[in-house]
């Protein structure tokens, strides 16, 4: 019974882990989206590879020192980096039919 008990609590465990990892996406994607709008405004393209390149090294970096495998850490990384872009892009898309007026 008490390995029952011990299995019941590490599910429970990965399932508080699992619900924390997709509000970090979900917030990570909100700031994906006001960054949009300050490229936008900064006459930036959405797309930035430098940038790009170095989240995956520091976060590969970081994998490795915590031993998860860096692989499997970029991979992550570059549907995230995909899927911000892609927010950025329809946020992009909207926020250029928005006209600033300046009020008197």
């Amino acid at each position: 019974m008490a390995k029952l008990r011990d299995l019941n609590t590490a599910r429970r465990q990965i399932d508080a882990i699992d619900s924390e990892l997709v509000e970090s996406l979900a917030r990570r994607l909100k700031v994906a989206r006001e960054l949009a709008n300050l490229k936008r405004e900064a006459g930036l393209k959405i797309r930035q590879p430098d940038r790009e390149r170095a989240v995956l090294e520091a976060v590969a970096a970081k994998a490795k020192r915590l031993g998860v495998s860096p692989r499997l850490v970029r991979s992550l990384f570059r549907q995230i980096i995909d899927e911000s872009v892609r927010e950025e892009e329809e946020t992009g898309k909207k926020g250029r039919g928005r006209r600033k007026t300046k009020t008197p």
